[in-house]
């Protein structure tokens, strides 16, 4: 069964461009540099004894935490490449690949005003980039086609 899946034949297939995928693998890695450094830092300080201003500390760790809920959705979960199967779908985003049939999709939404298509699964969420994904009106109809009613 597994050998089938792989040497399916895919109907659409499309990916964003290498560039566009490094940069936002590195600022993942920023991201974590940032949140581990307040960590360490914040760490350091107490354990040296060091004058550690409560004020400050709590607005720092506002703003990290404004930062990632603005970044990390996006760079987590936005997918890379898309590929349509017969019966399933395969998503790569930055961290993993999962391949999906269209009977373990839960909802998909496009927003007329957002960049992204929103996959639901129950599992998870995938967002599909619109500019990102070439002919994406024809990805569109040929994915609501296969969606199970």
């Amino acid at each position: 069964m597994a050998n089938e899946m792989q040497n399916e034949e895919a109907i659409f297939a499309s990916s964003r461009q290498r560039k566009r995928h490094y940069i936002k693998f590195f600022f993942f890695i920023i991201l974590l540099l940032l949140n581990g450094g307040s960590i360490v830092s914040l760490l350091g300080r107490l354990i040296s004894h060091g004058h550690v201003e409560l004020g400050a500390e709590l607005f720092h760790f506002l703003m990290v935490a404004i930062i990632d809920i603005y970044m990390v959705p996006p760079i987590i979960f936005e997918v890379d490449s898309v590929t349509l199967y017969k019966g399933s779908i395969e998503l790569k985003a930055l961290l993993w690949k999962r391949r999906l049939k269209f009977e373990e999709i839960r909802g998909y939404q496009v927003h007329p005003h957002m960049i992204w298509a929103i996959v639901s699964t129950p599992r998870c969420f995938y967002l599909i980039n619109k500019r990102d994904i070439d002919r994406f009106a024809d990805f569109d109809a040929v994915f609501r086609a296969r969606l199970p009613s």
